[in-house]
């Protein structure tokens, strides 16, 4: 009963030294995968450390990827990180797919910089965490943010003009009739005498068929770059 015994406990020990070996020899390779990928990607295991760092990661972060393997997502992490993880995990413990998310991470100088993160859990008998691939936004929002004071400037111009202006959004084939009036100023209010007119469509307006094709017409042109053209109607 004795020998048995001890055999069984030297076999359940072997077992999981091979099942060691087994996992630290698919880390290296892992790691030697890691190396050569020149995107800014990161994995963290179970215990949400993490476990592979690629160098353009670590260097957008401002710290060396030996430095970071082994550390917890904290390190770098406002919060995106975490929510992430949580998302591509049900409750009942099984993983669902990848998940998007932005945010902003902490670089090693407390600077933060906007990303959007890509997640993808992964399991496996060598590995159980997830992959997580990283954009850097900052160009994407400087966009965005000169998008909307380009707005901004316009909605004052249109807003400031003392001519009857309207902005119309185009029919589509499907539907011919409905360009609807997506902002008017006060002039164009005053002009039709109609009230309020913003979302409704030119052809619900009192407006001779002949002029409509000439305004839908001149739009259409513009909207595929075309020269702009000026037509006056009665």
């Amino acid at each position: 009963g004795q020998d048995r015994y001890f055999a069984e406990l030297l076999a359940a020990t072997t077992e999981r030294a091979l099942d060691r070996a087994t996992r630290e020899q698919s880390l290296r390779r892992y790691q030697a995968l890691v190396e050569q990928i020149d995107d800014l990607a990161f994995a963290v295991d179970e215990d949400r450390e993490f476990a592979l760092v690629t160098d353009p990661f670590a260097e957008a972060v401002g710290y060396d990827s030996d430095r970071l393997t082994g550390s917890t997502v904290e390190t770098v992490d406002t919060g995106v990180i975490e929510e992430a993880l949580d998302a591509v995990l049900e409750t009942d413990g099984e993983t669902t797919g990848s998940v998007v998310r932005e945010g902003r991470l902490r670089r090693h100088t407390g600077e933060e910089i906007p990303v959007r993160i890509h997640v993808s859990p992964v399991s496996t008998t060598a590995f159980d965490g997830a992959v997580v691939a990283v954009d850097d936004i900052s160009d994407l929002l400087s966009a965005r943010e000169a998008a909307e004071r380009t707005r901004d400037r316009f909605g004052g111009l249109f807003d400031a003009l003392t001519d009857p202006v309207v902005e119309l959004r185009l029919p589509s084939a499907a539907e011919p009739t409905s360009a609807e009036l997506v902002r008017v100023n006060d002039e164009f209010d005053a002009l039709l005498g109609d009230g309020e007119t913003t979302g409704t469509t030119l052809a619900n307006l009192s407006v001779d068929g002949r002029a409509y094709d000439q305004l839908l017409t001149a739009a259409r042109r513009a909207a595929v770059g075309a020269d702009g053209e000026r037509a006056e109607v009665t």
